[in-house]
């Protein structure tokens, strides 16, 4: 069962009330509404009270609670993020001053990212990254037939997150 109601909920109890309607009535009304929606029948009965003994608003009261900053804060763990990968949830909930839970949704929900090898890395690749792996690795099968593995000592490699500032000889 729902332990809240949505706002158009109240509103629904609202008007049944303001019609002189039972709240067994308003119950059932509700529920012929929203068939794949759980509506508590005390939910319904407290507010169709509130309704009738004078309360006029159905919208959510503001509450306390840490603000979320939004942009801001994506913004923020995306820099440090950028700056170094391999720094955990919670060095960057430290650094930023957002909780734990909030850094995290923010990396895997808004950034798409996932932790791999203690690094943070993007979960899907954009279409000319693809193209871009696929020519790649046909080239190095075609220079492989061609030359067979001597050439493997020439390749470098990059960190592509960096600019290139770790690269390594392989």
């Amino acid at each position: 069962m729902a332990t809240t109601l949505k706002p158009e909920q109240r509103c629904v109890i609202k008007f049944c009330a303001n019609a002189n309607m039972a709240p067994t009535d308003t119950l059932k009304f509700i529920q012929r509404g929203n068939q794949h929606t759980d509506v508590s029948r005390s939910l319904v009965f407290a507010w169709h009270k509130k309704f009738r003994d004078g309360l006029d608003d159905f919208l959510d009261k503001p509450r306390s609670g840490r603000p979320y900053r939004g942009e801001d804060d994506v913004r923020r763990v995306h820099e440090i993020i950028n700056e170094d990968r391999r720094k955990s949830v919670r060095k960057i909930s430290d650094l930023t001053g957002s909780c734990v839970n909030v850094v995290y949704r923010i990396l895997t929900d808004t950034l798409r990212m996932n932790k791999v090898c203690a690094r943070w890395v993007l979960q899907l690749l954009t279409q000319d990254q693809k193209t871009r792996r696929v020519h790649m690795s046909r080239s190095f099968l075609d220079r492989f037939d061609r030359e067979g593995d001597r050439f493997l000592h020439r390749i470098v490699t990059m960190d592509e997150w960096n600019g290139g500032s770790n690269s390594t000889n392989k």
